[in-house]
């Protein structure tokens, strides 16, 4: 909150934070002169995905999406073009939503995924990989021409691992891709 409030950016997501009605209604309570805040349930008690965006900004929420546990999904209009930000938590015990995944990316290839995704892989510098790790990391190089944007940042707060992953195509960013 302290970041936010100090930095204002367009957009924030947060992932997996034990989401409730009192917390979210604290949280829009405190940002709502600024940000219109979507929220959406998870599917174990660490579940739920929060995605903001400035008021300014020209958006919609993308109706397919809207009852998907751990997942939220807007359509942002930016110069006459269209970019899909979805925001995704997947469980440890769950496989990554793969499937969902390539829909949102098949829809529109100016998508910005952003998710604690739970996979692990040594692609983006992880130190182990895992199941999730495995298959997103297929699903990756079936489509080069996205990246991972987080690669080499630890993002847990319990170890070196690598879970949390901004995905999006090359296009999008002034980096090269990796």
């Amino acid at each position: 909150i302290e970041y936010i409030s100090s930095y204002f950016p367009t957009l924030w997501a947060l992932t997996g934070l034990h989401f409730d009605d009192a917390t979210n209604y604290q949280l829009a309570s405190h940002f709502k002169s600024r940000y219109i805040i979507y929220y959406q349930r998870g599917s174990n008690k660490f579940g739920g995905v929060c995605l903001a965006i400035c008021r300014e900004v020209p958006h919609r929420l993308v109706s397919n999406f809207t009852r998907i546990e751990n997942l939220i999904a807007a359509d942002i209009f930016i110069s006459n073009e269209t970019y899909t930000v979805a925001v995704v938590y997947s469980p440890p015990a769950e496989p990554v939503p793969i499937n969902t995944i390539d829909h949102l990316y098949r829809r529109n290839r100016n998508l910005i995924l952003i998710g604690d995704l739970n996979a692990r892989h040594s692609d983006w510098h992880d130190p182990k990989t895992n199941a999730s790790g495995q298959r997103l990391a297929e699903w990756l190089e079936d489509n080069r021409d996205l990246k991972v944007y987080n690669s080499s940042q630890p993002t847990s707060t319990r170890s070196r691992a690598i879970i949390d992953l901004i995905l999006a195509p090359t296009h999008v960013s002034s980096e090269e891709a990796m």
